[in-house]
């Protein structure tokens, strides 16, 4: 006896109770949903595609005027790169291409501390510790 719901990337929502019975006595399936009642044996779900993480590493860190980030994977699309300091508040914004599987800010303004930076591309996203020195 139970219930869940919860949502299959790519799929929809999927959303069953159990009360008991022998069977299932309703299900009601479309495009992004699946509703069923009844006696469940559980909904095996296998994907077919694998995704590997969106990985960066932050080199030198910690920088004086330039630091880089190299992605762990084949990476070749535009990524956006956001720095935060220590309050939340962004101090740096742009949009780098990556050569070689790597892009390079230049941040000589930035005052010595630690920073977040977040780095997008599409709907992949990674979050670094960087440290500035003086």
């Amino acid at each position: 006896m139970g219930n869940a719901a919860h949502a299959i990337p790519g799929q929809g929502l999927v959303v069953q109770q159990s009360i008991g019975q022998s069977s299932v006595t309703g299900v009601f399936a479309n495009s992004s949903v699946r509703i069923s009642q009844g006696f469940l044996r559980g909904i095996r779900v296998v994907s077919t595609e694998i995704e590997r993480p969106f990985e960066a590493i932050a080199f030198p860190n910690s920088f004086s005027d330039r630091i880089s980030f190299r992605f762990t994977i084949e990476h070749q699309e535009a990524t956006q790169a956001r720095i935060y300091d220590t309050l939340g508040k962004l101090v740096y914004e742009a949009t780098h291409q990556p050569k070689n599987k790597e892009i390079q800010l230049n941040l000589p303004y930035l005052a010595t501390g630690v920073y977040v930076a977040h780095l997008r591309s599409g709907n992949k996203f990674v979050q670094l510790r960087i440290i500035k020195k003086p």
